[in-house]
């Protein structure tokens, strides 16, 4: 291999590793832990850990801890982190913002080991979520307000629930005593299926639960607090508000 060919290689290793920091980064309050070591900054903490999983930057340890130093000092050159207090750093506005503007950055795709996302990996998924959750919830998602984009879906199956209860009865009911009202298996308003079969009870009764639960654990606390969460869960979070409001949709039309 040449020599251009190996500084090549070394530069795309340690745009890898800046990128993969940053993302990080915001996994965990957009703060880094650098330690000093012979002159040198290493990373540290749950940062460190997180750039152990992601490939491509080196063939060795002692090469991978290279790169993720070098990648370092070129974040702290270029403003994207900076120092706090003792060995804590912070993400800077134009570091957050080449998180979360990806498309006005280099911050790339950058896949770990076991195939899951570390950086910017996430884009592609609302094809498969609900119409009525990317509405409400991709715009805060993608600004990085990861737990209100949440909050925002299940409040959305909140309220569409409540628009079906209201049209049936002219109560109003909320979070998990509307969501037993609504799917009760003996008095449903909302049927999801064959209610003279074993498995239509079964499947009223387990989404009666899947419904309530999600108020009464992801809606509610998010509400109440000021919980932060990242990506990854809030795209298992999505996936679950995406299916309820499916589940909505497939629900049995009683002939008036």
């Amino acid at each position: 291999m040449g020599v251009v060919s190996l500084v090549s290689k070394k530069e795309s290793q340690i745009q890898l590793a800046k990128n993969a920091i940053l993302k990080a980064a915001q996994n965990h309050n957009w703060e880094v832990i650098i330690q000093k070591n012979g002159g040198r900054l290493k990373l540290a903490g749950r940062v460190k850990h997180d750039i152990s999983q992601v490939d491509g930057l080196g063939d060795s340890e002692d090469e991978r801890e290279c790169v993720a130093t070098e990648a370092v000092h070129r974040l702290l050159e270029d403003k994207l982190i900076c120092h706090q207090e003792n060995d804590l750093y912070r993400l800077t506005k134009s570091g957050r913002n080449a998180v979360l503007e990806p498309d006005r950055t280099e911050v790339s795709s950058v896949y770990s080991a076991a195939g899951e996302f570390v950086a910017d990996g996430t884009r592609g998924f609302w094809s498969d979520i609900h119409s009525e959750v990317v509405r409400v919830a991709q715009r805060r998602f993608e600004s990085g307000h990861f737990a209100d984009a949440v909050e925002a879906a299940f409040k959305e199956v909140n309220s569409r629930v409540k628009e079906l209860v209201k049209s049936e009865t002219g109560e109003e009911f909320d979070g998990a005593k509307l969501m037993n009202r609504a799917f009760s298996v003996e008095k449903p308003l909302i049927v999801l299926g064959d209610l003279a079969t074993e498995t239509g009870r079964s499947i009223q009764q387990g989404y009666m639960q899947l419904f309530a639960g999600a108020m009464t654990g992801i809606r509610n606390p998010k509400a109440h607090a000021n919980i932060e969460i990242d990506e990854r869960r809030a795209v298992n979070f999505l996936h679950l508000a995406s299916l309820l409001m499916c589940k909505l949709d497939e629900r049995v039309v009683q002939e008036s």
